[in-house]
């Protein structure tokens, strides 16, 4: 049942659980959002002597914001299905 609808499978849960549910995820994707942001701030606005350690700086909270926001839309699609 992975590929069908979440609209297809099984009751309508509620309407609690499901707002609980995308307050959770919204949160973490402004936590992502905030690492994406701060990481391009930091690359772009901090004087570095070399691109390579502004690169160093810059790279690593985009990279987590990136995979933060991939996570966290797994983790919603997941707890919709088991509702």
């Amino acid at each position: 049942m992975t590929g069908s609808s979440l609209r297809q499978v099984g009751e309508d849960p509620d309407p609690r659980f499901t707002f609980a549910n995308e307050r959770t995820f919204l949160a973490w994707n402004r936590t992502a959002l905030a690492l994406i942001g701060g990481g391009l701030a930091a690359g772009q606005l901090l004087e570095f002597d070399s691109d390579a350690v502004r690169l160093l700086v810059a790279l690593p909270p985009v990279l987590l914001g990136g995979v933060l926001a991939v996570t966290s839309y797994r983790r919603w699609e997941a707890n919709e299905r088991a509702m």
